[in-house]
């Protein structure tokens, strides 16, 4: 299973790392730096956005927003990831985060700064890009769609009866979205028959995507991560 890690250099033809050192004035080890402090950060901050049905909702409308694979394809012309985007990841972490891997990385916070929105647009557009190549772009733009409908993904989870569903994130939610969708509570969702079933492979790969940063962590650098990023973005460190 690619990860985010994975994915950030896959990007620009497999250039994605050079593309964005040379974009901030950082060398080669430089960049790798930095996206080895970054990406398990960024892993847990896209499972807090997924943990909230309008969080999850404002995700998938960014993987499925046109220029999300376009900024997968040329980081250097990347716009960025949105502040609201940005702001559902972390939340008040979101400073805490560029300090910790200023300290890890000896990079200042300002490159940081500029940083983080280009990495993080990289990562949705690659999740964009990986989702389609497997198969599920259109269970995406299902999803998304729904999302922008009176009521949003919240009113699919109650006619899925999701108020019984236990746990976090999109596996948390997701009987609940498949019996919003396919008509019927938790029990029944699995009964949405093949489209259904393609809905589920779609947000279970989606989530474990997000979930593996493929970053190797030792217990200290787990430990200050934790510190930073806080109890509520800190309890999807894995």
């Amino acid at each position: 299973m690619i990860n985010l890690n994975d994915i950030v250099q896959s990007a620009a033809g497999g250039n994605g790392a050079a593309a964005l050192g040379q974009q901030f004035g950082l060398s080669s080890d430089q960049t790798q730096s930095v996206l080895n402090s970054l990406m398990p950060s960024i892993s847990a901050g896209l499972q807090n956005q997924a943990s909230t049905t309008g969080g999850l909702g404002d995700l998938l409308n960014s993987i499925t927003h046109p220029t999300s694979q376009a900024n997968y394809n040329d980081p250097g012309a990347a716009p960025g990831a949105s502040g609201d985007l940005l702001n559902g990841m972390f939340g008040p972490a979101l400073g805490n985060v560029i300090q910790h891997v200023s300290q890890e990385t000896g990079v200042s916070p300002d490159v940081l700064q500029q940083m983080l929105p280009v990495v993080v647009s990289t990562v949705v557009g690659g999740l964009s890009a990986h989702m389609t190549n497997q198969g599920f772009g259109g269970v995406l733009g299902q999803l998304a769609n729904a999302a922008t409908q009176s009521g949003g993904l919240g009113q699919i989870l109650a006619n899925g009866a999701a108020s019984q569903q236990s746990g976090g994130g999109l596996g948390g939610i997701l009987g609940g979205l498949l019996g919003g969708l396919f008509g019927g509570g938790q029990q029944q969702a699995p009964a949405g028959g093949a489209q259904g079933a393609t809905v589920q492979a779609g947000l279970d790969t989606l989530n474990q995507i997000i979930a593996s940063h493929g970053v190797e962590m030792s217990p200290s650098q787990q430990q200050a991560l934790q510190g930073a990023l806080g109890n509520i973005v800190g309890n999807f460190l894995r």
